[in-house]
């Protein structure tokens, strides 16, 4: 019975010594970095092309919305699913 507890002991000090180590990590500062668009002006109108020749819109933009903002709704069996923007 000892040898038990004193293995539930072991894990858990493992345990709490790995989530301590992976909060206390040191993480990288992204708040001051900025995407960089490496798109040319025939790429880009390239993409407009195929998002209204794929009509994303239609699943992408709720009734009234704003193009492509997202949050439509999309009754399933499983639940309503909800469009990401684009």
């Amino acid at each position: 019975m000892k040898r038990i507890a004193l293995s539930l002991c072991v894990f858990a000090v493992a345990i709490a010594a790995l989530v301590w180590h992976l909060n206390t990590r040191d993480e990288p500062d992204l708040s001051a970095s900025t995407p960089v668009l490496h798109a040319s002006p025939e790429q880009l109108a390239r993409g407009a092309y195929l998002a209204r020749a794929g009509n994303c819109a239609a699943c992408h933009t709720t009734r009234g919305g704003t193009p492509y903002a997202g949050g439509r709704g999309i009754d399933t069996p499983f639940g309503t699913v909800y469009s990401s923007n684009l």
